[in-house]
């Protein structure tokens, strides 16, 4: 796993079928699970495959995961 710290200027983006459905730009993440928090609390209703793609600008690393949101 990629480290990330609350100090780490990160970009984060999510597709769901093409459309972006989520935009993050800033810093004050702990990791990436606290990064999916902050995207299901905003996508909350929304239910299927996603592709997150994760930018840390201070490290210089990016990422790309496939997850899976539930609608709850």
């Amino acid at each position: 796993m990629l480290q990330i710290s609350t100090h780490d200027s990160l970009f984060a983006t999510a597709y769901m079928r093409g459309a972006q459905i989520f935009n993050y730009a800033g810093s004050g993440i702990a990791g990436v699970n606290e990064l999916i928090d902050k995207l299901r609390d905003h996508t909350a209703g929304f239910s299927g495959m996603v592709t997150l793609s994760i930018r840390n600008a201070t490290r210089g690393w990016s990422q790309s995961k496939s997850i899976y949101l539930a609608a709850l």
